[in-house]
């Protein structure tokens, strides 16, 4: 089985070319960075002209997100795999396909794909995206 989130999409803020993949670029590395406390693992807090109390917030609610996934994927399986920010590579499946996974959860029965949305109005679709 295979779930899907994503999580703080289109905040519906004014859009500046370029402004909003910084931001995202930002977003998603305090998102890390989070992350990586939360399972006491060394991370330096990311520096950016972007923060806000607002990516505070969104960042706050996906971290909290995961670890309620991953502390559930601990109930039915004693070892789950957590990803963060995982290079991907699957061109044997897709062709030119590669990316970065915002967060993999990986148990018995589960794969667990979280995705971080941070967006500024600009709709993106999951699907048919290369």
């Amino acid at each position: 089985m295979v779930e899907l989130h994503t999580i703080c999409d289109d905040l519906g803020v004014l859009w500046v070319p370029g402004f909003p993949a910084r931001e995202g670029t930002a977003a998603h590395a305090l998102c890390e960075h989070k992350l990586k406390k939360f399972l006491k693992k060394r991370s330096k807090r990311p520096v950016s002209d972007y923060n806000s109390d607002e990516m505070e917030e969104c960042t706050d609610a996906y971290a909290e997100f995961v670890m309620e996934q991953y502390e559930e994927a601990k109930k039915s399986c004693k070892d789950p795999v957590i990803l963060i920010e995982q290079k991907l590579d699957f061109s044997c499946y897709v062709p030119e396909g590669f990316g970065t996974g915002d967060c993999i959860i990986i148990s018995d029965d589960k794969l667990h794909i979280i995705d971080f949305k941070y967006g500024q109005g600009i709709f993106v679709e999951a699907e048919h995206n290369p």
